[in-house]
């Protein structure tokens, strides 16, 4: 099998960049087999460098290098290829899809582990004109603060988490909610003014805010939740507990589902955004892909190993 390193040099500042490529060609070095490193060079290029791979028919791992919108990009070019898996090293500002699999970042950051992992077929969303997520699609004030989200992130001093947060009370100066209509599995609900409306393929968004708490990248279901219209100074005061994932128990506000489609319809145009990506309509469309991509996920017994082996060669040097 071949593997491909698909980098974005400038996710995160390309500080885990930096140390990934001398690991990935000191792996392949002493192990060896096919691989081969690719650097982007604008947006979009990562689907371009995919589906070029993909499109060969033979077996290929595929590795994300970036934040959550390299992954997105790779992912539009690797949908509807078997022969393809899918490797996420996250070294972006935000890397919420990663969170949302059970395996430490430094399990993820491994070349060795991602190598020597194995697989497992996770959903997808599909959303309109051909697009897919793999991560969330949201439409409301989470997705105004999504395209607010460039004016910070990226800044030297600013983490991911932080630039969000950040962005979450610049958008707070002006409107916060829109007039939407919500329809879930052909079930058309009635328009209200709704703060948000989110759709869970993964648990977070923002750089680890816990948005969709039950979402499942492997059960087959999208979850789904959305947020009744509230004054600014409620929202300040829930903000955290929204941050935590602990929202849900505020009945008088939130609603959440599980669901196979649905659409989120606006009385405008708006923003939304799909894994940290940002279109402008009025209407959008998700429909679950159950299982439609092998997702590696790394294995943990290497970083394991490579511990043991560290405090092993202390102990034998102090001797």
């Amino acid at each position: 099998m071949q593997h491909v390193f698909i980098v974005n040099n400038a996710a995160g500042n390309g500080k885990t960049t930096k140390k990934l490529i001398p690991e990935i060609r000191q792996y392949f070095s002493k192990k060896g087999g096919k691989y081969q490193i690719e650097f982007t060079k604008y947006k979009g290029d990562a689907t371009v460098i995919a589906k070029s791979y993909a499109e060969k028919g033979e077996p290929v791992r595929i590795y994300a290098c970036g934040g959550d919108g390299t992954l997105n990009e790779v992912l539009n070019g690797v949908v509807g290829y078997d022969n393809v898996e899918l490797g996420i090293i996250p070294c972006g500002s935000g890397n919420d899809f990663a969170s949302s699999i059970d395996v430490p970042r430094e399990t993820f950051i491994n070349v060795k582990a991602q190598v020597e992992g194995g697989t497992r077929r996770a959903d997808v969303m599909e959303i309109d004109d051909g697009l897919y997520a793999i991560n969330q699609v949201s439409m409301g004030f989470d997705a105004r603060t999504a395209d607010n989200f460039s004016k910070f992130k990226n800044k030297s001093n600013i983490s991911g988490k932080s630039a969000y947060i950040l962005s979450v009370f610049y958008t707070l100066l002006g409107k916060i909610s829109n007039e939407m209509t919500v329809e879930i599995d052909g079930v058309e609900y009635k328009k209200e003014k709704l703060l948000l409306a989110i759709a869970g393929n993964g648990r977070y968004h923002g750089g680890g805010m816990k948005s969709v708490p039950h979402a499942d990248p492997f059960n087959h279901e999208i979850d789904f939740m959305m947020a009744k219209n509230i004054s600014k100074p409620r929202f300040l005061s829930l903000f955290p507990i929204y941050m935590k994932g602990e929202h849900e128990k505020y009945t008088d506000i939130i609603s959440m589902c599980k669901c196979q489609t649905l659409k989120m319809t606006s009385t405008k145009p708006v923003p939304v955004t799909y894994d940290g990506e940002i279109l402008v309509t009025e209407s959008i469309t998700v429909k679950l892909l159950p299982a439609a991509l092998k997702i590696v996920i790394p294995n943990t017994e290497v970083v394991k190993s490579d511990k043991r082996e560290i405090v092993k060669k202390a102990a034998t040097a102090k001797k």
